[in-house]
Parts: C-alpha cells; structure tokens; sequence
C-alpha cells in the first residue's frame, strides 16, 4: 500500500427526483427583467416648441407622434409649422421630418436620459420650393416618473441648426 493511488475520488452529485423538481419549479418562478419583455410601439403625442438658430432665427410649434422600435430606440413622425423673416416681414413655414431616436437610458434609472438620432426633412416655406434635408439630433430628457409630462430639450443640425422644446407624455415602465 505504499504506492496508493493518491488521487482524489471523483465527484458525483446526485440531485434526484428532488433536487430536479426544485429547479424546475425555480425556473418556472423567474419572471424576465423589464428588457426581456416584449416591446409593444405605445405611441404618444408630443408637443414641440423650439426655433431655427441659423441661418436665421425662426420660431415654429409642431406635433410629434413616435413610437418604440425596441427598448432602446423611438421611430418618429412631426409636423410642424412657423414663421420665418423674409424681407420686412415674415413668411409661413411648414416642416414634415421622419427621425429615429437611441436612448441611452430608456428605463429611467437616472434622472436625466441622454439621447441622440438621424432623421429626413421636408422644409417648405410658402412661395418657395421645398427642400429635402437630413438632420441629426442630440437630446435630454427630464425625469420620466416625476410629472404627467415629460420635458426635453433637443438641439438639431441640418440645413441649419435649431432647438426645441419637447412635451412627451410620461409612460409608465420607460422613458
């Protein structure tokens, strides 16, 4: 016995019918986690209030629709409409924009929400022919649990920088 095998035995765990039951029953128990669940679009309204800041200063007012496209990103649609300086007076725009949205904190875990985007424009002003332009966006969005509606402000550039004021309603499980 001086040559033993000194080796340790090899480790068998056996569970049975009742260590499988168990696990079976604490798999069916765990619920998924808020980003597992599914996505449903939920659209909302949103108000915006904002002007252009180049090449000149141009208020405008519009209403936004959007919808999720996943947890982390909204699809959008506006319309919007506004004045703008031509001459000794002011001139009708009229704005249709399409943009998509990546949040980089879409369940509310801090209390400001950074996002950014890109969309495609449709800028007219009347008189004039109207012009197609690409934009990109950056944007921060207020506490989502804190009022019925949510503030943001988005800056965009474009054919021209602009900012905004946005109104979103507030949803109950995101931003």
């Amino acid at each position: 016995a001086i040559f033993a095998s000194t080796a340790p035995a090899p480790c068998t765990m056996h569970f049975g019918a009742h260590g499988f039951a168990f696990a079976f029953a604490l798999a069916l128990m765990a619920s998924p986690t808020l980003a597992q669940r599914p996505v449903t679009p939920a659209p909302r309204l949103a108000l915006m209030l904002g002007s252009d800041l180049s090449p000149r200063l141009a208020p405008y007012g519009g209403v936004a629709l959007d919808f999720r496209a996943g947890w982390y990103a909204r699809i959008g649609i506006a319309a919007e409409a506004g004045l703008v300086p031509e001459g000794q007076g002011w001139m009708g725009s009229r704005r249709l924009s399409a943009s998509a949205r990546f949040l980089l904190d879409p369940f509310g875990q801090r209390r400001f929400g950074l996002y950014g985007g890109a969309g495609v424009a449709l800028h007219d002003v009347v008189g004039a022919r109207a012009q197609g332009r690409l934009f990109m966006l950056v944007g921060i969005e207020g506490d989502p649990f804190a009022h019925a509606m949510v503030p943001a402000f988005e800056l965009s550039v474009g054919g021209g920088a602009r900012a905004a004021l946005v109104l979103r309603p507030r949803r109950r499980d995101s931003r």
